[in-house]
């Protein structure tokens, strides 16, 4: 009974909106026209006045009504209620795991040799004959897969040190001024060492000597300014590369402040220049006058060593921060191992010149390391 009042009512009320605004416009104009005529007409009675008014006011019965009607519509209202929007759950996002890296091959793998650079101590002929076997002989000993590089020069072995970073891993033998070289770059430490019979035994490293005509009276390498200096040759080692260090360290440019300088084709005639008087002074490497007192006779009795060097290190291998731990200890012991096999260790010694490999020590280069620091050098540009 109640639904059929409710839809009777609900089609009433929509009659009755639009009646209502028929209605309110019609009360709008005729309350502009009852206005205009009260103004107009100023001698209504008052009985008149309140019939108009009333008249006036008799529609709002009908607002009255629809009022009413609202608030039954209200009551009408259905008591079930509506759809309720439930929140929508939001799944937790799950991460993506990332593609698998691919697995660095470590150098000395099969796939990946280490490479081991080497300037050669003996003829370049001979130690290209020894290369494939002593390869041969590190991996029988230690599993690892090396390619042995022959250099002709300290300084390319060192630049291929330090580009083990970017480039193939290398490993390298150096000589001391390159060790230190190595070190200053931040490329690499050292392990072990060369050691070769002298006269007092093994010994890991040889001086040099500055020798000059004893009749000139020169009491330091500081008196080699202006004067004439003899060499084997630019590249050669004791005869101009050290004497060159000695002269840097004594405030003596050898590139500008010698005299002359003039190249031998061995060290018997440089030596008997130097006693002739025609060069005043030249380096050899220590020894060297015994070895060639046959050669020169007589001549040594004019020939004063000037200066003794300290001693400059025979090889060192260097291992960059790339080679695994493992990698390094493995090497190392391999190359122990064959240097105390009479059997392989001729092999090695075609390369290396070695007559025992020993672990790196510090200690031993300590002098040589204070004599290149006096000299000044700039070894951060070495290999470079």
């Amino acid at each position: 009974m109640l639904k059929s009042v409710c839809r009777i009512l609900v089609l009433a009320h929509e009659k009755l909106n639009w009646l209502i605004f028929l209605l309110v416009n019609n009360l709008h104009l005729r309350a502009i026209a009852n206005i205009s005529t009260i103004e107009t007409n100023v001698s209504l009675s008052t009985s008149t006045r309140t019939k108009f008014i009333m008249k006036t006011k008799s529609p709002y019965h009908v607002l009255i009504f629809a009022a009413l009607s609202l608030f039954v519509l209200a009551a009408c209202r259905s008591t079930t209620q509506g759809i309720v929007l439930q929140p929508t759950i939001t799944p937790t996002p799950l991460s993506t795991p990332l593609p698998a890296l691919a697995t660095m091959i470590p150098p000395g793998d099969e796939e990946n040799p280490l490479r081991l650079m080497i300037r050669p101590a003996r003829p370049l002929a001979i130690a290209e004959t020894a290369v494939s076997e002593f390869e041969t002989l590190i991996r029988e000993e230690s599993g690892l897969n090396i390619d042995v590089i022959l250099v002709e020069r300290y300084a390319d072995a060192l630049a291929a040190l330090c580009d083990s970073t970017f480039g193939p891993v290398s490993a390298a033998w150096l000589d001391g001024v390159a060790v230190v070289a190595a070190e200053a770059q931040a490329c690499g430490s050292p392990t072990l060492q060369v050691q070769r019979e002298g006269r007092e035994g093994l010994a890991g490293g040889l001086a040099g000597l500055i020798v000059s005509n004893s009749e000139l009276g020169l009491g330091s390498p500081a008196a080699l300014g202006d004067r004439t200096f003899c060499r084997l040759g630019f590249d050669d080692f004791y005869s101009w590369f050290v004497p060159s260090l000695v002269m840097q360290a004594n405030d003596v440019n050898p590139l500008r402040d010698l005299e002359s300088v003039i190249d031998f084709d061995d060290i018997p005639s440089m030596l008997t220049a130097v006693a002739d008087g025609e060069c005043a002074a030249a380096g050899i490497p220590d020894g060297a006058l015994d070895e060639f007192d046959r050669e020169i006779g007589d001549a040594r009795e004019n020939i004063a060593v000037l200066e003794t060097t300290v001693e400059f290190p025979y090889d060192i291998l260097v291992y960059p921060l790339e080679v695994p731990l493992g990698t390094r200890i493995a090497l190392d012991d391999a190359f122990i191992a064959i240097a105390n096999d009479a059997e392989r260790a001729d092999v090695l010694a075609d390369i290396l010149a070695q007559d025992d490999i020993v672990r790196f020590d510090e200690e031993n280069i300590s002098d040589f390391r204070a004599f290149i620091d006096s000299t000044d050098l700039d070894l951060s540009q070495l290999g470079e």
